[in-house]
């Protein structure tokens, strides 16, 4: 880059910093801006978890695993079997495969984390 009529060293320094402290100002905006607030509360992760579900159409059983991972971020097979008695456990296996398809949650040794 050359500046007709200046010192072109002296130019692309002053531009050069002058870029730089406005990247610097609109990340500082950018993080302010969009930082995501976390439910504080267990009735606020409940709530979420129940906004959630309606909106991706899940039935009550996975509706029951939203909730429950979101309260306590990890669930195992068996704690969702004893979320929803009665049900046999192909049925449990099954949704816990599809939410897992859904990127709700994720494997991780015995447990399914929250993603």
């Amino acid at each position: 880059m050359v500046l007709r009529f200046t010192n072109s060293s002296e130019a692309l320094v002053v531009v050069g910093i002058g870029i730089l402290i406005w990247g610097l100002v609109e990340v500082s905006r950018g993080s302010r801006r969009s930082a995501p607030t976390r439910p504080k509360t267990v009735a606020d992760r409940a709530a979420m978890a129940t906004r959630a579900a309606k909106a991706l159409g899940l039935d009550p059983r996975k509706s029951r695993a939203l909730a429950y991972l979101y309260e306590h971020r990890s669930m195992s097979a068996a704690e969702y079997a004893n979320l929803c008695p009665g049900i046999d456990q192909a049925t449990l296996d099954g949704d816990l495969k599809e939410l897992v398809e859904m990127g709700l949650m994720t494997p991780d040794g015995e447990r399914f984390v929250i993603t």
